[in-house]
C-alpha cells in the first residue's frame, strides 16, 4: 500500500511540474514568435518609409525639372524683340573750301 501512496504522491507532484514546463515552453514559443513579428514589422516599416522618402525626392526633382522646362519653353516661345537698326552715320562735312 505504501508503494501505491508513493506513486500517487509522485504523480500529484509531477502533474503541476509538467503543467509548468508546458506553460514555460508555450511562453518561450510566444516570445520567439513575437520577436520575429517585431523584426518583420520593423523591416516592413523601414521599407515603406524608404519608399515614401524616395518617392518624395523623385517627385521633388521631377517638379524642379518641369519648372525649368517651362521656363525654357517660355523663353523660346516669346518672339524676339526686333533690334532697332541704327541709321548709317553721315559723313562729316568738310570744313573749308569746297572745290
Amino acid at each position: 500500500q505504501s508503494g501505491g501512496i508513493g506513486r500517487q504522491v509522485e504523480e500529484a507532484l509531477a502533474r503541476p511540474l509538467r503543467d509548468i514546463q508546458h506553460a514555460a515552453a508555450q511562453v518561450r514559443q510566444n516570445l520567439k514568435d513575437s520577436k520575429w513579428l517585431f523584426i518583420t514589422s520593423v523591416f516592413l516599416l523601414g521599407a515603406v518609409g524608404g519608399l515614401l522618402i524616395g518617392y518624395f525626392f523623385v517627385i521633388r526633382t521631377q517638379n524642379a525639372m518641369d519648372d525649368r522646362l517651362d521656363r525654357i519653353e517660355q523663353f523660346f516661345s516669346t518672339p524676339a524683340q526686333p533690334v532697332p537698326v541704327a541709321p548709317e552715320p553721315q559723313p562729316p562735312a568738310h570744313k573749308g573750301k569746297v572745290k
